[in-house]
């Protein structure tokens, strides 16, 4: 499953959150948008950035996200801070939060327009390895992203309200 469609999953029929409201939120906002993911508002502790706007969205104040239902809400953070951010949301009554990787759409964009799958681009560089033990410690480390990405999606699949990053 391409990466753009397990957050468009997850967002599905609910009202969309980007917090905060800085430079890299609306770097993201543009590039989503791209992928058909629409954002309703932002959100913002900051005071001076409450009934701004960005793009046509508003930005509010976390308290009045608070006040909505949260069964039909995503706040999507994107922010160096976003574990502490996260974590102040999730302890004040947010229940579903994100963090996307508008890279990964690319990633997945581009490997969908080379018409190669993981496993062709991987045995093409286990190709011009030097050595044999060059060759087991890049299986080795691809083996382990895979069984990592399976995992993590499980764990995605069964708590919706997290999203961690699938390679």
């Amino acid at each position: 499953m391409r990466y753009v469609d397990l957050i468009k999953e997850q967002i599905s029929g609910k009202t969309v959150c980007m917090y905060p409201m800085g430079i890299a939120t609306k770097s993201t906002v543009q590039k989503i948008k791209e992928y058909g993911i629409e954002i309703d508002f932002f959100s913002d502790n900051n005071p001076e950035l409450w009934g701004k706007e960005y793009k046509g969205k508003q930005c509010i104040p976390k308290s009045q996200l608070l006040e909505m239902n949260q069964e039909n809400l995503v706040v999507i953070i994107e922010s160096l801070y976003y574990k502490e951010i996260k974590l102040d949301l999730l302890k004040s009554g947010v229940k579903n939060v994100l963090r996307i990787y508008p890279e990964k759409f690319v990633t997945d964009k581009f490997m969908e327009e080379q018409g190669d799958t993981l496993e062709e681009r991987v045995n093409a560089v286990l190709n011009i390895c030097a050595d044999e033990k060059s060759k087991y410690v890049f299986r080795y480390l691809t083996d382990s992203w895979k069984m990592y990405q399976t995992i993590i999606l499980k764990i995605f699949m069964r708590k919706p309200n997290i999203l961690i990053r699938p390679l």
